[in-house]
């Protein structure tokens, strides 16, 4: 597991514009078990939103990822409604990876998944299944 807050943040409420991020497009709220189609088709990605419970352990995983042009990488960031980072972000590219972790009292609420290019120009598709418990 890894706990981590060092990237940049991203604010959930408003998806503040900066020098690197934009607005992602909004993809909806996650279902718990209930896997969601996703596609990256512009520089500042895709958001979804789950309520994160304190203490109830979250998986965020992501399969069938499909990546263009070849040998460049998607993100995946987690951020609390204070658009602090709750976990590590992964790079996504070839293989499925995951985000795990259990949000502190601090973290509960909602929560968003942003998943981006990495690399300037990069495009995608993905699955994406949030469970907890």
């Amino acid at each position: 597991m890894r706990h981590c807050r060092s990237l940049c943040a991203i604010p959930v409420a408003a998806f503040a514009k900066s020098a690197t991020h934009g607005t992602p497009i909004p993809g909806g709220s996650l279902t718990s078990g209930k896997p969601v189609n996703g596609v990256v088709s512009t520089p500042d990605g895709i958001s979804y939103t789950f309520k994160a419970v304190a203490g109830k352990h979250v998986t965020l995983a992501i399969t069938n990822p499909q990546v263009s042009p070849s040998g460049t990488s998607l993100e995946m960031n987690v951020y609390d409604s204070s658009g602090n980072q709750d976990a590590n972000g992964v790079l996504i590219n070839t293989s499925a990876t995951e985000i795990v972790f259990t949000p502190t009292s601090a973290e509960a609420g909602t929560t968003s998944v942003v998943i981006s290019p990495y690399n300037f120009g990069t495009t995608g598709s993905f699955t994406l299944t949030y469970t907890v418990g």
